[in-house]
């Protein structure tokens, strides 16, 4: 990647994106290989977070390329070629949005407003046919999930983001069934002439099955139990009637994820329900306390509607027959983001991370983490950077010079799959100790510890395509080990038995010094854990926790 970077062939197929917007054929050979040289990429930047590579996405997005896939994404998917640019358009979308940079950029240029756009044409194409059998089904439907994707890579990182698509005039008008025009509201413009039937709405009251919900009454005698437990019935009943939808885009997305019939789509789905109802749960804690009940309401639908499906799809992920039945980069696709769309929509909720417990999240988990250390058979030999005695040498330049060395793409998918897990185990140990040892039980320990343990040459060595799984981590998974350490050092009862056994403190130590400033503050939430009153750090050698201060100090 780094001499095709340096050609800049990456900025010449963006510009024959904008010549060939005509020729169906060429644009979608020319999105295709702006979406491989983007994975390709990508898995560079996991391996190398902090490289000397140039950026891929400052070579593709320009307004007249933004503008492009803006009019690619609005044409109307009535042929297989229509429908695979609006795909690769998306994916390209997603590959690009690796920075808050980017990700604003798209959102000023418009197209978050146009993603928004083709999901309400799409709820509403769903919801006809499904109330006409007869009806044909959308062409996007079996595609919907780079949609979402896109939306996703987007709105992640950013409340405001998120909830302009929330706040979507399409989509609000779509699914929550606001009619009246308001003066934010131009799905009547110039630019929306091909959505002209969002001007229906879809009642996502009747999506989703009725969930009984406590409710406290204040009213009952204790000699007449039966009369206030009658009481307290119809006051839930009561309660499920008149009870308003807390989003109507979140009970959409519960909807699609229990719909869609594809895992992949069904992950997109969640992975975009999570990222929503992460954001309007900052409304409820702070800014708006009255929308408190809503929000519980939220959280009683995604724990017995959604979170189920999550722990399904990485069950799903540890079972290799998926492959057969879904085809292999389907289960690839769900394998390394399983759980770190469970990680995400479980996060900073006592009651989803025990909706998760009790659907065995914590085994599946378990599972996969220590599949991750497995040996890996590469699908096919690595290139050899060795010259040939044929090959005549050339002067260096940055177009023929290789850049850093990188690991295959067998081992960035497994650390991947690494990294989501102890995402997972971080996110569903975060509040509750009886999973905490639940977890410790399922032998996840081990494996945290040797998570922090970092490649030892990655980008320097030219051996580098020859390591596997087991060898080390990269950044991205040290992060995610370190956020798992400080979870599950939470409990006095594994702090002194588990973890310092298993020999937490040595790694740790080490990875203060690391070059990525990120790697030094996980580390150091990790110490905060590890040197407090009850800790036994202060009991099993003298001067560990001076060792702590001075490299605090020094770093």
């Amino acid at each position: 990647m780094p001499p095709i970077l340096a050609s800049n062939l990456p900025q010449a197929l963006a510009q024959a994106v904008i010549l060939w917007d005509s020729i169906p054929k060429l644009l979608v050979a020319t999105l295709r290989a702006l979406n491989s040289l983007a994975t390709s990429w990508a898995s560079l930047l996991f391996a190398l977070p902090n490289g000397s590579h140039a950026s891929f996405p400052d070579q593709i997005l320009t307004k007249p390329v933004i503008q492009t896939l803006i009019a690619i994404l609005l044409q109307s998917p009535s042929s297989p070629l229509g429908t695979r640019q609006i795909e690769l358009a998306a994916d390209l979308i997603t590959h690009c949005c690796v920075s808050d940079v980017s990700r604003n950029l798209l959102v000023k240029e418009g197209l978050l407003d146009t993603l928004g756009d083709v999901l309400a044409s799409f709820a509403l194409s769903t919801a006809s046919s499904s109330h006409n059998p007869a009806s044909p089904r959308s062409p996007m439907h079996s595609s919907i999930h780079h949609v979402l994707d896109a939306l996703s890579a987007i709105v992640e990182g950013s409340n405001y983001r998120t909830h302009r698509l929330v706040y979507s005039p399409s989509l609000k008008r779509v699914l929550a069934g606001t009619k009246e025009r308001t003066f934010y509201d131009d799905t009547q413009g110039p630019n929306f002439s091909l959505h002209q039937k969002l001007s229906h709405a879809i009642s996502v009251e009747n999506l989703l099955p009725q969930i009984m919900i406590q409710k406290t009454v204040s009213f009952g005698s204790h000699a007449f139990p039966s009369l206030s437990l009658a009481s307290s019935r119809l006051l839930a009943e009561q309660a499920v009637m008149d009870s308003p939808t807390s989003s109507p885009l979140c009970v959409w997305l519960i909807h699609l994820a229990r719909s869609l019939p594809a895992p992949s789509s069904q992950l997109a789905a969640l992975r975009l329900l999570a990222l929503v109802s992460n954001a309007l749960d900052a409304d409820s804690s702070g800014l708006f306390p009255d929308m408190v009940p809503k929000s519980r309401e939220r959280e009683r639908q995604i724990a017995l509607l959604a979170v189920p499906i999550a722990v399904r799809l990485v069950a799903d992920s540890t079972d290799a027959l998926a492959c057969m039945v879904h085809g292999r980069d389907e289960y690839l696709a769900v394998k390394n983001e399983s759980c770190a769309v469970l990680a995400l929509l479980i996060q900073n909720n006592v009651e989803l991370q025990k909706a998760a417990h009790s659907a065995g999240a914590h085994k599946h988990i378990a599972q996969l983490l220590r599949k991750s250390f497995e040996p890996i058979t590469l699908a096919r030999p690595m290139w050899s950077p060795q010259l040939q005695s044929s090959e005549i040498p050339t002067p260096p330049s940055s177009t023929t010079t290789l850049g850093e060395g990188n690991l295959s793409r067998e081992v960035v998918d497994a650390l991947k799959v690494r990294a989501g897990a102890l995402k997972a185990v971080a996110a569903v140990s975060e509040r509750d100790d009886p999973i905490r040892k639940d977890l410790i039980d399922a032998g996840v320990a081990a494996y945290i510890i040797d998570s922090l343990t970092p490649f030892p040459d990655v980008g320097t060595s030219s051996s580098t395509s020859s390591y596997q799984a087991k060898d080390g981590n990269t950044v991205p998974v040290i992060l995610a080990a370190c956020q798992a350490a400080t979870a599950m050092s939470r409990s006095v009862g594994n702090l002194r038995t588990s973890l310092i056994d298993a020999g937490l403190g040595k790694p740790v130590f080490a990875l203060l010094k690391h070059p990525d400033n990120r790697v030094q503050i996980a580390a150091t939430d990790v110490s905060i854990n590890l040197v407090l009153d009850f800790s036994p750090m202060r009991e099993v050698r003298a001067g560990y926790t001076g060792r702590y201060i001075c490299m605090l100090t020094e770093t």
